[in-house]
């Protein structure tokens, strides 16, 4: 795949048999829509596991639209630091080393251990998940949060050439403050619950 776009990046995690334990790969979408998409990174291990028992690990972002983005995925024989560690470090050598601003994962120790030594000036947040809330329900609140604020964002924009941005600035802050509170609110009743 190289050969045919020098953009494609990938690495194998090979044992001592020279047998793949895990895989990390993106194209050059991933890479290039990462410049301009970073902020904020979900990270999740929960959705699939393939036939061989390894676990599908993509990095998902959000563009300015409000859509997911991949930003690279990964295939991993198990979830230990030791894999996350190498996991993160091939995808911070593929966005040549610009790591994002905050990253959503949900509470796996062994994926903190590794966030806090790859990641360390990210903010990491982490979501307990039960039988009663899944991490894609949380996801899915945070991905409709943050396309609300895009939103607001756009409407902002619009707001300037009509000389009311500060204005709307100052409401936008208070609706921002509104949904967050309303975000806790829906978590720790679900987990309450």
């Amino acid at each position: 795949m190289q050969s045919r776009n020098s953009n494609f990046f990938y690495v194998l995690d090979l044992d001592e048999k020279s047998r793949i334990r895990n895989v990390f790969w993106a194209d050059a979408r991933c890479r290039a829509v990462y410049d301009y998409f970073s902020d904020v990174v979900t990270f999740d291990t929960t959705y699939l596991t393939n036939s061989y028992d390894m676990s599908f690990a993509p990095f998902v972002g959000v563009n300015h639209y409000g859509q997911s983005i991949l930003l690279g995925c990964g295939l991993l024989s198990s979830e230990d630091s030791e894999i996350f560690i190498w996991l993160f470090k091939s995808w911070l050598t593929c966005m040549l080393g610009h790591a994002p601003k905050a990253i959503i994962t949900d509470l796996c120790r062994a994926m903190t251990i590794a966030i806090e030594e790859i990641f360390p000036d990210s903010h990491h947040h982490g979501y307990l998940c039960t039988s009663k809330i899944s991490f894609g329900q949380v996801l899915k609140r945070t991905h409709l949060f943050l396309v609300e604020m895009i939103s607001h964002y756009n409407q902002d924009l619009r707001h300037m050439n009509n000389g009311q941005y500060e204005q709307s600035l100052s409401e936008e802050a208070y609706g921002a403050d509104l949904e967050l509170k309303e975000l806790a609110a829906w978590t720790l009743s679900s987990l309450g619950s």
